[in-house]
């Protein structure tokens, strides 16, 4: 019999987070699988194929913005600034990084929406 709480985590939608960590997994995978015929073309001392080069840079600029959209994510499950200091630091950032993106943490969406942040010149009226 299955208690309520494992009832309710079945019917649910999988999060974007659980959709990234799959897709990260797939391109992880294909980028192995496109090294490993890298390689055994050098060994058997075939040429190396251009496509395949391009094909696994495409893959690598593809899984890095997926990295960062899931430390997106996860920087937005963080409220307080010392619990992101102290979970980034756990995580290997330096404490230079670490305090400033602890510094930024309650303008986050100025910068996810492309915005530039607080203007120096935002209340002044500009002569013409």
């Amino acid at each position: 019999m299955m208690i309520a709480h494992e009832v309710g985590m079945l019917k649910r939608a999988p999060s974007r987070k659980d959709a990234l960590n799959a897709e990260l997994a797939t391109i992880k995978a294909t980028q192995k699988s496109l090294m490993q015929k890298i390689h055994d073309r050098h060994a058997e001392g075939r040429p190396r194929l251009a496509i395949l080069d391009d094909q696994l840079d495409e893959l690598e600029v593809t899984r890095e913005k997926l990295v960062l959209e899931l430390a997106t994510i996860q920087l937005k499950q963080w409220k307080i600034s010392r619990t992101i200091f102290r979970e980034l630091m756990a995580r290997g950032a330096k404490a230079d990084v670490a305090l400033q993106v602890a510094g930024n943490s309650r303008r986050w969406w100025l910068f996810d929406h492309g915005l530039q942040g607080p203007s120096r010149h935002a209340g002044r009226q500009l002569a013409d």
